[in-house]
């Protein structure tokens, strides 16, 4: 069976992506999210993260938590933070593939109904090239809703923003994005 490495953003969005990828890879979680602001939610998200893919039995790598270097590079054009989040999380997934010998690599982002996939499917696409791998893309948000009795019922810490700084501010702004 061929390997996939598997960006993971929260253990909510893992769940459904990792069901769906189960059966056609042998898989290999990675959890890289310097976006995450406050260090707390941060904790948070990774303790979830942890306590249901330790409980599956998977193996996983947390990444560096660099949120120096995230906001050192968002403040840079705070309107397009989103496309460097995307890149800067991809990025490390694909150098991450590359360094582990996995020629595949994804991320649970491909599920949320709140991200942009058709930057996320670009940006995949380009560093596939870039690091001679596969980004493995499918449109997951029709499971969405299907899987939101599954999460709650798994009792996963279920975060109410994206996870950047911005994105909880804009949150109570009521701010679409």
């Amino acid at each position: 069976m061929e390997k996939l490495l598997l960006h993971t953003c929260c253990a909510p969005c893992s769940v459904s992506v990792i069901d769906f990828f189960k059966e056609k890879f042998e898989l290999f979680l990675f959890f890289y999210n310097p976006n995450i602001h406050p260090y707390k939610e941060y904790e948070q998200r990774l303790k979830s993260f942890k306590e249901y893919v330790e409980g599956l039995g998977y193996k996983y790598i947390i990444g560096k938590y660099d949120y120096k270097d995230y906001f050192f590079n968002v403040s840079k054009d705070i309107e397009n933070r989103c496309v460097f989040c995307y890149q800067l999380r991809l990025n490390e997934t694909a150098m991450m593939a590359k360094e582990l010998k996995i020629n595949n690599f994804t991320t649970t982002m491909i599920y949320s109904i709140y991200q942009n996939h058709s930057l996320i499917k670009k940006i995949g696409e380009v560093l596939s090239k870039e690091y001679y791998l596969n980004f493995v893309y499918y449109d997951l948000r029709n499971r969405y809703f299907e899987d939101k009795k599954k999460i709650v019922e798994l009792d996963l810490y279920r975060q109410k923003y994206c996870g950047c700084i911005f994105s909880e501010i804009e949150r109570y702004e009521g701010v679409k994005r």
